[in-house]
């Protein structure tokens, strides 16, 4: 008797585990965000520059950009965190990363007066960092994006959304997972709105927070997104004119 009992428990456990994680949210190619604190040796790093730069801007940063989490940057950090009514502990982490972004992003907001009607799809211009809310075939709202670095590039190709999910402070507003079948990539927010408009990211669209709950409340799951770029190669700049002299690896396929 009691063998069955135990084996239904495992049976329950294994179950529930299971129906989990199929629902779960899954992690997306971007990294996490590090929490930024004193410590020897010194943290460093672009995401610390990133948070130099931002303060500097704000007038609590007033040393050389040069990406070490040092006293000058932690004493600028704590500056920052008596303004805004959070613990002034120098610590960097996802309260005061998250108020920075707000803080950022807050003039980018642009809310419509009313939702789109009819079919609606995305397009993502890759080369032009802007993503597109169409509405039976007509441009209705577009929104400027961040997409991947040359060397995570973000996916060309048609596609559909297959999740959408709110999600916590530290990481963006909304996630919008897209079927690309070689890895996991979406449309999301970021505590990173300073990004917007670069090629910053792992291979994910990301939007400003504001933008990113806008587009979240226009689509649903089996939307189609298609992302466009030209013809050619992973940023689809297309083919350069070949010279006398030419260098690199489209000289190696031409010789080949």
């Amino acid at each position: 008797m009691l063998k069955k009992v135990t084996t239904i428990i495992t049976l329950l456990i294994f179950l529930f585990s299971y129906s989990t994680n199929l629902y779960a949210v899954p992690k997306c190619t971007c990294s996490q965000d590090r929490v930024l604190k004193l410590q020897t040796p010194p943290l460093y790093g672009e995401d610390i520059k990133e948070i130099q730069i931002q303060l500097n801007r704000m007038g609590y940063y007033t040393h050389d950009i040069n990406g070490i989490y040092d006293k000058t940057t932690a004493e600028a950090a704590k500056q920052f965190q008596r303004s805004y009514n959070l613990v002034a502990d120098g610590i960097f982490g996802i309260k005061s990363m998250t108020m920075l972004a707000e803080i950022f992003e807050s003039p980018a907001y642009n809310p419509n007066t009313e939702d789109p009607e009819g079919e609606i799809y995305i397009i993502i211009n890759s080369l032009e960092r802007r993503l597109t809310v169409m509405s039976d075939g007509k441009p209705f709202k577009s929104f400027p994006v961040a997409v991947g670095t040359f060397e995570t590039p973000t996916p060309i190709g048609a596609f559909k959304i297959i999740q959408n999910s709110s999600w916590g402070e530290g990481f963006g507003a909304r996630w919008m997972r897209l079927n690309v079948p070689w890895g996991i990539y979406g449309i999301h927010g970021t505590n990173k709105p300073w990004s917007i408009g670069g090629f910053e990211s792992h291979g994910c669209i990301r939007m400003h927070n504001n933008h990113v709950k806008q587009v979240y409340n226009w689509i649903d799951v089996g939307t189609k997104v298609y992302i466009v770029g030209g013809v050619d190669g992973p940023f689809t700049f297309g083919l350069r004119p070949l010279s006398t002299g030419s260098k690199g690896s489209d000289v190696v396929e031409v010789q080949k």
